[in-house]
């Protein structure tokens, strides 16, 4: 989740789906940082210029893959920064890039994402109604969702068990003794049939619980608490670890900084 850059009058947008995510809004310099989950990165106006251990890059859309640590300069430019969460099919497009480092989308399929996001940002700023239907049909083209089976319906239930109870810490023992299978079987079939170890899935879970209460005008503290974090300085120490700023940058401040839009599923 990245911060704004200051631009006067202009507000980010976000944009909540049951399963997924998007941030669109202008960048500065971010440190380096770790995302939990992969990421599609697609820039606006400026390319995106991303720096690891082992590249740096120059792009106009990018896979970033979850772990990988990076720092991203955009110089106060546009970007859209789309999550689906790993249950959700979408992802299974974005997480096979897990093992080999950056990647961009085809030219073929990038422009009209790009497209797309800049026209939904421009009515955005203009005040006007939005209409997310080119977006969703660029974002099904670029990222669209893979065909796979059902997943293991004991990984389905482990699944409903975390999302049913975000705040509370299940020991990978018990979530294993309730589906009938060892502690390291389960772990095993979990990255198998989701695509992301177990405890960053329910790290992530409990990111977007966080943020979704916080758009909602929920304290940050109190976000944080209800989505199972320790103390509101482990959830903002965690926060800006992961997405490269501080969750206050996003949602403090009046006039709100950030604009929400629901989508309904």
């Amino acid at each position: 989740m990245p911060e704004s850059a200051t631009h006067p009058g202009e507000r980010a947008l976000l944009c909540l789906w049951p399963q997924r995510m998007m941030f669109v809004g202008r960048l500065g310099l971010l440190p380096p940082h770790r995302h939990a989950i992969a990421v599609c990165l697609v820039a606006l106006e400026a390319p995106l210029r991303i720096g690891t251990a082992g590249q740096s890059r120059v792009c106009r859309t990018a896979i970033v893959p979850a772990g990988l640590s990076h720092s991203l300069d955009l110089a106060g430019a546009p970007v859209a920064v789309l999550y689906s969460d790993p249950d959700d099919p979408h992802y299974r497009h974005l997480s096979p890039h897990r093992e080999c480092g950056l990647s961009a989308l085809d030219s073929a399929i990038e422009e009209p994402l790009i497209g797309a996001v800049r026209a939904l940002y421009a009515a955005h700023q203009a005040g006007d109604a939005l209409s997310l239907d080119a977006f969703e049909d660029a974002a099904e083209r670029a990222l669209g969702i893979a065909p796979r089976a059902r997943i293991d319906a004991r990984i389905e239930q482990v699944v409903a068990t975390i999302r049913a109870a975000i705040d509370r810490n299940h020991a990978i023992g018990e979530l294993a003794r309730s589906v009938d299978l060892s502690a390291s079987r389960l772990q095993h079939l979990f990255v198998e049939e989701i695509g992301v170890p177990l405890r960053t899935f329910r790290i992530w879970i409990r990111f977007r619980h966080a943020v979704e209460l916080a758009a909602r005008g929920d304290s940050i503290t109190s976000a944080a608490l209800d989505a199972g974090f320790a103390s509101s300085s482990h959830f903002s120490h965690a926060f800006k670890a992961t997405f490269g700023v501080t969750a206050a940058s996003l949602f403090k401040g009046v006039p709100p900084r950030v604009r929400v839009e629901w989508i309904q599923p």
